[in-house]
């Protein structure tokens, strides 16, 4: 009987571990814990990773949108430009001492003379109206006041037909350098473009010189 009940409480202790400790309740829940607190930390430095690559990706992308939105507005300018010529151009300036500039095309030549006006594929020749680059002064609602430049056509009575905008935040006309301006130099005519610079873009310069038609 008493090696029966030797027996016995040997088969119900635990086995022994190795250097002769027991097995420790709770240790797969603590493990669990600080896997899980590990786990967190990981993703918060990964999240913000992520975010700190968005935001410079974002901002490289709008760098390069607002630089290339202000050189195909110089191409526009510079490409209705060399087909005017002084007398059929003038130049004025605005609030803002923004410029304005207002341009006829050749359309038509007889009996030698030139007709000037303008020619667009949508709408066709139209004697006598006239291309004109203005900055519109915009205040959206709930916003700050901003300088967009405009392309319009205008008939021969100065009614706007159409309105295009191509750059906007232009700067004002008395910062160096300004937002638009068009200065003649001998025979040559030199325009210059400027946007306002934010927390997200630096400020973007386009300025170029080119002679008229005639």
């Amino acid at each position: 009987m008493k090696r029966l009940s030797l027996l016995r409480r040997r088969q119900a202790d635990p086995a022994p571990l190795p250097n002769g400790r027991r097995a420790e309740r709770g240790v797969t829940m603590v493990e669990t814990a600080m896997a899980s607190v590990i786990a967190v930390i990981v993703m918060v430095g990964v999240t913000r990773f992520v975010k700190v690559g968005s935001d410079h990706a974002q901002s490289v992308g709008e760098e390069t949108q607002a630089g290339s939105a202000i050189r195909d507005a110089a191409e526009r300018i510079a490409r209705d430009l060399r087909q005017s010529g002084s007398v059929a151009m003038s130049v004025e300036q605005q609030i803002g001492q923004n410029d304005a500039l207002k341009l006829k095309r050749p359309i038509a030549v007889s009996g030698g003379a030139l007709t000037w006006g303008v020619s667009e594929k949508k709408l066709g020749s139209k004697a006598g109206w006239a291309i004109r680059y203005d900055v519109k002064r915009v205040k959206p609602r709930g916003g700050n006041l901003r300088r967009d430049l405009v392309r319009r056509i205008i008939d021969d009575a100065g009614t706007v037909f159409r309105e295009e905008v191509l750059l906007r935040n232009l700067r004002t006309g008395v910062a160096t350098p300004p937002g638009f301006k068009v200065e003649q130099s001998g025979k040559m005519w030199k325009v210059t473009l400027s946007q306002r610079a934010n927390r997200k873009r630096p400020m973007h310069t386009v300025s170029f010189d080119l002679a008229l038609y005639n």
